[in-house]
Order: C-alpha cells, then sequence, then structure tokens
C-alpha cells in the first residue's frame, strides 16, 4: 500500500489529466470511455487514501492508550532507581537538563587553573540557572530552545573552552530533544528524572530497566548467600 504523500501525488496527478481531457477536442465517445476510466481510479484513489488516514488515526489512537497505560508503571520504576540505585550502571536514572558538576571540575583543570574547584562552581551555578532559564522557553510547537551561536554560549565557548561549552549545548539538546515530556510534566522538561542507558547514551525502555534491576537483585542475593 502506498503512503499518503504518495498517494496525494498521484490524485493530483489524475484530477490533472481528467481536467485536461475534458477539454481536449476527442470524438465523443472515446472521450467519456477516458474520462469515465480516469474517475475510477481516481474514486479508488480516494479510498486508498481514507484507509491509509483511518489506519493512521487507529495507530495514533493506540499508541496513545499504550503510552496511558504504561506511563504510571514508568514512573514507579524511575521511582524505584531512585531509592535504590547508587553510582551510575548500565542504566539508571538521568535528570534531563541537568549539567555534571564533575565534568565542569575536570574541564577547567585541564585548563591548568588554580581555582578549578572554585571556577567550576560558580560556573556551575551560573549555567545551571541559564539552562533552566532557558527550557522554560520551550512550549507548543517550537524545536528549538537557542541557538549554538547564541551570544552568551559563544563567549563561554571562547572564555572556557570547546570542552565546557560542550557540556552546556548538549545539555539544551536534551531538553530540546525531550520536549515531548513537557505536555506529561505541566510544561517542564529541566530537571525531570528518566530512565537511561548509559552504554547506549539514550532513554532506557521499560523492559530494559526491569531486566536490569531483576539481575541486580539476583546478584545481591547470591551475594548474600555467600
Amino acid at each position: 500500500m502506498l503512503d499518503n504523500q504518495a498517494l496525494e501525488v498521484e490524485i493530483k496527478q489524475l484530477q490533472g489529466e481528467l481536467e485536461v481531457l475534458e477539454i481536449m477536442p476527442y470524438e465523443e465517445k472515446e472521450k467519456k470511455k477516458k474520462i469515465d476510466e480516469l474517475r475510477r481510479m481516481l474514486e479508488d484513489k480516494y479510498d486508498d487514501k481514507e484507509e491509509i488516514e483511518s489506519l493512521q488515526q487507529a495507530l495514533i489512537a493506540k499508541q496513545t492508550e499504550h503510552t496511558t497505560e504504561l506511563r504510571p508503571a514508568r514512573e514507579k520504576l524511575i521511582k524505584g532507581f531512585l531509592d535504590i540505585t547508587s553510582g551510575r550502571g548500565n542504566i539508571g536514572i538521568k535528570i534531563i537538563g541537568k549539567l555534571d558538576k564533575k565534568s565542569f571540575v575536570n574541564a577547567c583543570k585541564k585548563q591548568s587553573n588554580e581555582d578549578a574547584e572554585v571556577t567550576a562552581t560558580i560556573l556551575y551555578s551560573e549555567w545551571e540557572a541559564q539552562i533552566e532559564s532557558w527550557s522554560a522557553m520551550v512550549h507548543g510547537k517550537n524545536t528549538v530552545i537557542v541557538s549554538k551561536d547564541n551570544e552568551k554560549l559563544q563567549e563561554l565557548k571562547e572564555e572556557h573552552g570547546e570542552e565546557i561549552y560542550s557540556l552546556v549545548t548538549k545539555a539544551l539538546d536534551e531538553i530540546t530533544e525531550y520536549r515531548s515530556y513537557a505536555k506529561q510534566h505541566g510544561g517542564e522538561i529541566y530537571g525531570v528524572p528518566e530512565l537511561w542507558n548509559y552504554k547506549a547514551n539514550r532513554l532506557a525502555t521499560s523492559k530494559e530497566a526491569i531486566e536490569y534491576a531483576a539481575k541486580q537483585w539476583m546478584a545481591n542475593k547470591n551475594k548474600r548467600k555467600r
């Protein structure tokens, strides 16, 4: 079955052929035959288009229903991981849009800064506040929080280097990518905890989180038996 866009193109082509045919000087009987044939083809395409649109609507409705049913279970998984995990395993909790303070310190140290801890702490606090402010701009159909050519970001890059600039822009990309979460969290994205697959550097599926938690539980159980 053709996709909806391809069908739209075919329908427009057939409509164009029909319009041309209706004004062309054909023998009446032959002209009527061709027009009837084109109209039948158009009707078939309209039926296909209607079928595809109905299928798309059904799939969207099913996906929405599926997401609505699974979200409470995922939220319980997130709460469970927040309560029981420490350190960072392959699957864990990531706070969307939050900067990694340790990475800031390490980046500052690479610049041979004698006051790396102090500089990193100030910089960290400043940019946490800036990202939180920018994240509040994500609404509706906005697809970009702020351009990477933004004056503040370019000043950060020039003053503190590519690595720190990349840490900030990565957090901004994260918020932009998960902007759909705003609807699920009262318009907020920044600071939202999510299950994360650190090995693959992406959101973890609920299945991955359950399997990982089960393995950790079995490993701890076996340790207790020894």
